[in-house]
Formats: C-alpha cells, sequence, structure tokens
C-alpha cells in the first residue's frame, strides 16, 4: 500500500517585477476556484508529494514548478515543469502479483514532463451569486498525453468559502509490446469539494 503526503515547498514565492504583484489567494491545496491573477501579474510557485510504501519498498517524489501570469482580467496562463522519481523493490505489487525471487536490489526511474494550463473566470465569486470558471490543462513528455479539464463553481463570503470542482481527465500512453506499439487510454470523472470557515472574518483591504 502506497501512502502520500503533500509537501510545500514554495508556496506563492513572488517573482521579482517592477510593478506590483499579486497572487491568487488560493485557499485549497487540490479543489480549484474561479479567481485569476490580475492583467500582466505573475506568480511562482512549487510544490512536491512524497510517497511511500510500508509493506514493501516504495518511495516517490513528485515536484513541479509553476510559472503564472494574468493575460487579461479574466483569463490566466501558466505553465508546470514536472519531475518524477521513483525507487522501489521487487515485490508482489510492483510484479502484478507475481513474486520475481530472482531480482534484487532496487528499480528507480525518473520523468520530465511541461503542462500549459489555462483558466478563464466567467463569472466572479465575491459579487456574483456564484462564481465560475472554465479549465483546462494539458500534459505531454515522451509517449505519454494528458488532458485535465475542469468547471470550477465557487463562492466568497465574509468567513466562509465553497469550491466544487467537475474533473474529466483523459489520459493516452504508448508502449512498446515486443516492437509493436500498444495505447492504454484512461477516461475519467471526479467531484473535488472544498470548503473552509474562517473564525475571524478577513479584512476589508483600502
Amino acid at each position: 500500500m502506497k501512502y502520500r503526503m503533500i509537501l510545500t515547498v514554495m508556496a506563492a514565492m513572488l517573482m521579482s517585477l517592477p510593478n506590483e504583484t499579486k497572487a491568487q489567494d488560493r485557499q485549497f491545496v487540490w479543489t480549484y476556484q474561479s479567481g485569476t491573477l490580475p492583467k500582466g501579474m505573475k506568480d511562482l510557485e512549487g510544490w512536491g508529494t512524497y510517497s511511500y510504501g510500508r509493506k514493501y519498498f516504495y518511495q516517490r517524489l513528485d515536484t513541479r514548478l509553476e510559472m503564472e501570469i494574468g493575460l487579461t482580467d479574466r483569463l490566466q496562463g501558466a505553465l508546470y515543469f514536472n519531475a518524477s522519481h521513483v525507487m522501489m523493490a521487487p515485490s508482489l505489487d510492483s510484479l502484478g502479483g507475481i513474486l520475481d525471487t530472482s531480482m534484487t536490489g532496487s528499480i528507480t526511474g525518473s520523468e520530465f514532463s511541461v503542462s500549459p494550463e489555462w483558466k478563464y473566470r466567467i463569472l466572479d465569486a465575491s459579487t456574483a451569486p456564484i462564481g465560475f470558471g472554465i479549465y483546462a490543462e494539458f500534459t505531454f513528455r515522451p509517449g505519454f498525453f494528458e488532458l485535465e479539464n475542469k468547471l470550477i463553481f465557487d463562492k466568497r463570503l465574509p468567513i466562509d468559502n465553497f469550491a466544487l470542482n467537475i474533473v474529466n481527465e483523459y489520459e493516452r500512453e504508448t508502449e512498446l509490446v515486443k516492437g509493436e506499439k500498444e495505447y492504454e487510454t484512461e477516461d475519467e470523472v471526479e467531484l473535488d469539494l472544498g470548503y473552509m470557515h474562517m473564525f475571524k472574518p478577513r479584512s476589508e483591504e483600502h
């Protein structure tokens, strides 16, 4: 069994700019909100996820470095640089239920990919009855393609924040089996819900 621990490597580390910078004020780690950066504003953000196994030796570190820019007051673009490093021992889990006693030592591997991202805010969560935005992220590496789409609904209140994401993830991976290409695809839909209650109301900016 694998366990995952999310570590914040860098949170909202702003790039040096001649003008004032302003981040999105994101409250949730996983669930997205409809807010976007104002036009011309930039943000640099990084994070890492560490996974490990208890029954068999397994360690994995996933890292992402994201650069965001507000293209308009409603449209935001971003680019992720992704890296994944894995070390594991031969086991029943890693070999599909078959124990290979001829293998010793550990198996290591690394993968790198890039992910352009786009988010467009249609309704403002602070002023409209409900905030609404659309999101698309593409991930590329040799032999792999992923498209992640989100419909983002959220609402900002003085002491409560709500967010709901309807997510579709499509993956296509190419593998060589006995010299021939084989394609494996996945197409999944999920719902992500985030809620935050603040015991002290947010102060108004002046």
